[in-house]
């Protein structure tokens, strides 16, 4: 019979992104597109625009009252992405939005957005 093996640190091999990945591909080719048929059409160069994606994560209340609302978060899920932005879209700038839960309650997500959300965009 073999060893016990140490017990060891679980880590993350791989992350499957797919919306995320064809969404910010769509929206940078579209960018790009639009640059370029602007600058064909003005027949100067056009300045790239700015990027930013925000990002919202959240959680709702579970509806066993023991359980922990984070554990259903999507806040870490967020940093993912933001890493994976990082690594293949250099040039987006990444924001983050967290809500502290609620997000199931109509009143408590409008909330949310108004406080939260509006102002980022309308920076």
């Amino acid at each position: 019979e073999a060893p016990p093996q140490p017990l060891q640190e679980p880590s993350i091999t791989a992350v499957v992104l797919p919306i995320v990945g064809a969404l910010l591909l769509r929206w940078t080719r579209t960018l790009d597109q639009q640059r370029a048929a602007e600058a064909a059409a003005t027949g100067s160069a056009v300045r790239r625009p700015k990027k930013v994606l925000l990002l919202v994560s959240g959680s709702g209340q579970p509806r066993d009252t023991n359980a922990d609302p984070d554990a259903n978060s999507t806040h870490c899920t967020s940093y993912l992405v933001e890493r994976f932005v990082q690594l293949c879209y250099a040039d987006i700038r990444v924001v983050h939005v967290s809500s502290t839960g609620g997000m199931f309650r109509y009143d408590d997500n409008l909330g949310f957005v108004q406080r939260e959300v509006l102002p980022v965009i309308e920076r």
